[in-house]
C-alpha cells in the first residue's frame, strides 16, 4: 500500500527512474509482491500509470491498482485490508503502524 497524498506533476520527473525500478523487480524479483495499491491518488496518477502500464507485464498490472482519497472498497477488493488495519494518519485504527 503506497500512500501518494500530496504528490504532484513534479513527480513525472521521476518517471524513467520508476520504469528502471519496476524492470529490476520483475527481472529478479517477479512474484515478491502480491499486489501494489496506490491510495489518495491524485486524478493525475492514473494517466501516469498509462504511460508505464504498456511496458508491465500483463500479471504486474493485475497486481496494480490505484485508488483517491476514498479507497476503503477498493483497497478490501484489491489488496484484502481492512481500513481498520492501517495507521490512523489512513483512516484506520492501528496505532502502532505509525510511521516515524
Amino acid at each position: 500500500i503506497i500512500d501518494v497524498k500530496g504528490s504532484s506533476l513534479d513527480a513525472v520527473r521521476y518517471l524513467p527512474s520508476l520504469k528502471r525500478a519496476i524492470a529490476i523487480g520483475q527481472k529478479y524479483y517477479p512474484e515478491v509482491v502480491a499486489s501494489v495499491t496506490i491510495v489518495r491518488a491524485p486524478g493525475f496518477a492514473r494517466f501516469l500509470y498509462k504511460l508505464i502500464q504498456q511496458i508491465l507485464p500483463r500479471k504486474f498490472q493485475q497486481k496494480m491498482c490505484i485508488l483517491g482519497n476514498r479507497f476503503e472498497k477498493g483497497l478490501k477488493s484489491h489488496a484484502g485490508v481492512d481500513i481498520a488495519d492501517l495507521p490512523i494518519f489512513l483512516g484506520g485504527r492501528n496505532c502502532e503502524a505509525e510511521l516515524t
